[in-house]
């Protein structure tokens, strides 16, 4: 969001797009520069590789994997968009982004406890300059939510009362 930006802008230089990736001949096409990739054998081959890289839930793990991935000759390929990973092409000048840190508006981040070490680093920043963020610890990984949908519903629930 816009107080993420914010505070990557403020904090650090803005790193540079996915040098992987360059624009097509047509306005908001990419083409990858990396080979193709060789599909997985099926779905659930999908399933359990993400299942023993992230220890995340198959049932999680499947449902990424109905959303990510299109059937193909010779298996399933990932279909994610490859802009969906670059930067937003939105750069906000460092001026734009302290007035957007002066706004003092209560902000929740949840995080798994078995999240991202990135996140972990990134939340003592965020808190540093953001005075109203309320900062949950709950139990899973990246895909809290999904592993743990009754505990973050309750924080969010609580963190929205009056």
């Amino acid at each position: 969001g816009l107080k993420a930006t914010a505070i990557n802008n403020s904090l650090e230089d803005a790193s540079t797009q996915d040098k992987a990736l360059k624009p097509d001949s047509k306005p908001g096409n990419m083409q990858s520069n990396k080979p193709s990739l060789k599909p997985y054998p099926s779905l659930n081959a999908v399933v359990d590789a993400r299942h023993r890289l992230t220890g995340l839930a198959k049932e999680a793990a499947l449902l990424l994997a109905q959303r990510n991935f299109a059937t193909v000759a010779g298996g399933v390929l990932a279909r994610t968009d490859p802009r969906l990973k670059l930067d937003s092409p939105l750069r906000l000048t460092p001026e734009h982004a302290n007035a957007f840190l002066r706004l003092n508006v209560p902000g929740l981040l949840l995080l798994g406890n078995e999240g991202f070490d990135s996140l972990r680093h990134a939340k003592a920043k965020a808190q540093q300059v953001l005075k109203a963020l309320t900062v949950r610890q709950l139990p899973g990984c990246h895909h809290l939510h999904m592993t743990h949908p009754d505990e973050v519903a309750a924080a969010i629930e609580a963190f929205l009362q009056p």
